[in-house]
């Protein structure tokens, strides 16, 4: 299962999560400061892909979540779709 979510709120599901969101802007910053039940990890803003060692640290940790933030602008479909294949879903 994974959610898009498009602003920094008060989300935290059940079970271990990935977050994932664009590298270059503020709402990996932002993600610092809050109590997270998993890692944040970062993708090229945008982009089409995710890179080889996000992918496979995904699959090492095996999440119940892939958490996108920062809606479609800092992390696309594409990316979002490559991450939970990556964590088995």
């Amino acid at each position: 299962m994974f959610k898009i979510v498009s602003a920094l709120i008060a989300f935290t599901p059940t079970g271990t999560a990935v977050y994932i969101t664009a590298g270059d802007g503020i709402d990996a910053l932002a993600l610092g400061s809050h109590d997270l039940n998993g890692p944040v990890l970062l993708v090229p803003r945008g982009g089409s892909g995710v890179t080889a060692a996000v992918l496979a640290e995904i699959d090492r940790l095996a999440p119940d979540y892939v958490v996108a933030v920062g809606g479609v602008t800092a992390v696309t479909d594409t990316q979002l779709n490559a991450a939970a294949v990556a964590a088995g879903q």
